[in-house]
């Protein structure tokens, strides 16, 4: 039984494609690749790498280093530059709505106020309890 030959998108080799990660949607057409290395070098942007990635989260520009940074979701190739944005698009993914996240985010800044009038030191960091649904590093835990 053959496979599906194809021609890589990066290197241009032939090659049959025997793994998930060698076949990829993207641009409403798809991108093969027929070593783990023409993969990296797509991530990248290029033979430097001298490319930057857009974290889909929080449109930063960025050069992913770490495999963390790297995640696909609903087959599609997704950038996170950090663990908190990693986080909310797995949580959006889930089915948790933007307004949701807006919404957490509000109600801990309004904590953060109700605690400095009331001369309570800052219990939490809300842009982080707003990403870790109320478990920031310093979040009282009831966000």
């Amino acid at each position: 039984m053959g496979g599906i030959s194809e021609t890589c998108s990066v290197c241009g080799t032939g090659f049959e494609v025997q793994f998930r990660y060698q076949m990829e949607e993207k641009d409403g057409g798809f991108s093969f690749f027929c070593s783990q290395k023409c993969l990296e070098k797509s991530q990248l942007g290029g033979d430097g790498g001298a490319s930057l990635a857009t974290c889909d989260a929080c449109a930063k520009r960025f050069s992913p280093q770490l495999v963390s940074q790297v995640l696909y979701v609903a087959g599609r190739r997704n950038y996170a530059c950090s663990l908190e944005c990693r986080a909310q698009l797995v949580r959006e993914a889930k089915g948790v709505r933007l307004g949701d996240i807006a919404a957490a985010a509000s109600a801990a800044r309004a904590r953060l106020r109700e605690d400095r009038a009331a001369g309570r030191g800052a219990a939490c960091d809300p842009p982080r309890c707003a990403v870790r649904g109320g478990r920031g590093p310093r979040c009282r835990g009831d966000g």
